[in-house]
């Protein structure tokens, strides 16, 4: 006879946020298999995530309850302290950019950052935010592009805004414009592995680290949480 199956525990991620960037300065993983515990934890903000699948920051009032749960505490007032769901670009043997931005242009690790929206976006806008002070130092150099792709009756496409703000280091500018060159040749030719290579390449990551994403990416990206 068969026993019942066991569902492996979740992984998540608290992470500390600098204040300064926004970017985490301290990471822990939470193996969970008491799902309806952390529910309760978050509160109703997670009454629509049954999965909690969303990110989720705790008020400083909650931090006693989270880190009697979580087992551990952060050292007091590190920064804003947030929840995320484990996800498959964890297990990439470096450090993915996304999230990290910021911090890594500041250390001159990372030349150029490309976000993109259908319009101005809130939420984009809250997490573009810090780049601010910098740009006002010069420190980084911001650019904003928008380009307007018209209806397409006969395929029942309506008329599309993307507003791509790219932030350069100081001597990178010229990657905004391979980077949108970049694009133009997505629009002819559809996305290719020579196109996702040059983007990594624009965005600063190694040749190691676009070798190893050309040819591992698939199976990282359909690793279980």
């Amino acid at each position: 006879m068969g026993g019942a199956v066991v569902a492996s525990p979740r992984r998540f991620i608290l992470q500390a946020l600098d204040p300064a960037t926004g970017c985490p300065i301290l990471e822990a993983m939470l193996r969970l298999d008491d799902l309806a515990g952390l529910r309760s934890l978050i509160g109703g903000d997670a009454e629509d995530d049954p999965d909690i699948e969303r990110n989720y920051e705790f008020d400083t009032e909650d931090l006693p309850a989270l880190w009697a749960f979580a087992g551990f505490a952060f050292p007091q007032g590190i920064g804003t302290i947030r929840l995320q769901a484990w996800h498959p670009l964890r297990s990439v043997p470096y450090l993915v950019h996304t999230g990290f931005e910021l911090a890594l242009m500041l250390e001159g690790r990372k030349p150029l950052s490309a976000f993109s929206d259908t319009g101005p976006g809130e939420w984009l806008d809250d997490y573009l935010m810090p780049f601010g002070r910098y740009v006002s130092e010069g420190r980084i150099l911001r650019r904003v592009v928008e380009r307007v792709f018209p209806a397409r009756p006969s395929k029942n496409l309506r008329e599309l805004r993307l507003r791509h703000i790219f932030f350069a280091l100081p001597g990178e500018e010229w990657r905004v414009d391979s980077y949108l060159a970049m694009l133009g040749a997505m629009e002819e030719t559809g996305w290719t592995e020579v196109l996702e290579r040059r983007q990594g390449e624009l965005l600063g990551y190694l040749d190691w680290q676009r070798d190893w994403w050309e040819t591992q990416r698939k199976d990282a990206l359909t690793r279980r949480r």
